[in-house]
């Protein structure tokens, strides 16, 4: 049974037919560049403004959320992509370092070979440690394929490095000039004293003693291997630095010590001489000497009371005194 209509009930369809003409002849009106409306859209906008502001308040963490959400794996890619680059650039750096060292190393020792007339096989060292029943011995990368034989004298650019003890087709050992049982011929520069370098089983200690008991050495005096008729070692090879003298125990000879040239700690890349030179390089092999830094010392007397100050200056001078004030 249809309802009837009553006086006051209005057609539902009339009143959405109405509010769209309504919304139409609005947008007209407010399209134009001075609109009647302005007045009542800015009163609608403070009205309105506090609950669009708690609608977006509310809202907002939840969009942000989901929005956060649907982007994790995005962000994951792009940190792992940025790990991996900078990865990458961190090898790419260290890679460079490290040619730039190899670099330096091979410059070095083409240049003591070039100096000295020797003709050498450049080598990797593999590995550092003990072999064949001596304790300090090194492995390298080249062997007789490459025209290496046992008791051929291996060098890195600052200096002697031991010699070869035994050889495989592609591979050598070398024992090391450190080894307690390793002994080269040495010469001190300058002064021409021989004696026999010992090692000790330290990288950084060698022990030299002379055959003449009155041969005199100092700290700071260097070291060149010494040529003996049909010996191992090759001459004029540097060795090392005095670092300490000493009267030998029972007799009034020297006895000294010796930091060699060489880092047998950090050993990579090395050289095999092959050849023996016609002539004896002597002392033109040795690097530059490092200048040992001088103080100077400033005596300061305080007037009156006759006390005094001293102070040291590092300095290029000799060591000199200088008082100033005057004593009562």
């Amino acid at each position: 049974m249809a309802r009837r209509r009553v006086p006051g009930d209005f057609d539902p369809r009339l009143i959405l037919g109405g509010l769209i003409v309504v919304s139409f002849l609005l947008a007209l009106i407010d399209g134009r560049t001075t609109s009647p409306l302005a007045g009542i859209r800015g009163a609608a906008t403070t009205i309105l403004s506090p609950m669009q502001n708690l609608a977006f308040n509310i809202s907002s963490p939840a969009v942000s959320f989901f929005g956060d959400w649907s982007e994790v794996g995005s962000k994951d890619e792009r940190i792992e992509a940025l790990k991996a680059e900078n990865d990458a650039l961190r090898r790419q750096m260290n890679g460079s370092a490290d040619a730039r060292r190899r670099a330096k190393e091979l410059d070095s020792l083409l240049n003591i070979a070039g100096l000295g007339n020797f003709r050498i096989v450049p080598a990797r060292v593999m590995s550092i440690g003990s072999a064949s029943g001596f304790g300090s011995t090194a492995l390298i990368d080249v062997g007789s394929a490459d025209g290496i034989k046992e008791n051929m004298t291996v060098i890195a650019g600052p200096g002697m490095v031991g010699r070869v003890l035994s050889v495989s087709e592609h591979s050598a050992t070398v024992v090391l000039i450190v080894d307690a049982t390793s002994t080269v011929g040495a010469r001190v520069a300058g002064t021409g004293q021989v004696g026999f370098l010992t090692g000790t089983g330290r990288p950084h200690q060698l022990q030299l003693e002379f055959l003449d008991a009155t041969a005199k050495v100092k700290v700071g005096d260097r070291l060149v291997s010494y040529g003996v008729k049909d010996g191992i070692f090759i001459p004029g090879v540097p060795l090392g630095t005095v670092t300490k003298v000493r009267a030998a125990q029972g007799t009034n000879s020297q006895l000294a010590f010796v930091d060699p040239f060489a880092d047998i700690t950090a050993l990579d890349l090395v050289g095999v001489i092959v050849n023996k030179p016609r002539t004896d390089p002597r002392d033109s092999l040795l690097p530059e000497p490092v200048p040992t830094p001088t103080v100077t010392v400033t005596v300061t007397v305080a007037p009156g009371d006759g006390a005094f100050a001293v102070t040291t200056t590092p300095a290029a001078a000799p060591v000199t005194a200088t008082q100033t004030g005057k004593k009562k």
